[in-house]
């Protein structure tokens, strides 16, 4: 498993080229229009959504996933 500021640095790249793609999507739409709308619905905004919460809780995932492996490997 990456350290923790190597994860924060991965997760926070993901963020920002999804962010970009869907501006990118958004702004300068190359494709038609629903097929961007589609892309953005149901790939990058969800995206988007989960990477930017596991930016803002990753302390708390990282002690909830730290106390479940700390239980399991003392159980052995």
């Amino acid at each position: 498993m990456p350290s923790p500021a190597k994860l924060r640095a991965i997760v926070r790249s993901v963020h920002v080229a999804i962010a970009a793609i869907a501006a990118l999507a958004i702004y300068l739409p190359l494709a038609p229009a629903e097929t961007a709308r589609l892309v953005l619905a149901a790939g990058a905004l969800p995206l988007m959504a989960l990477s930017g919460l596991f930016m803002a809780k990753q302390a708390a995932l990282r002690r909830l996933v730290g106390r479940r492996t700390r239980a399991t490997g003392a159980a052995r």
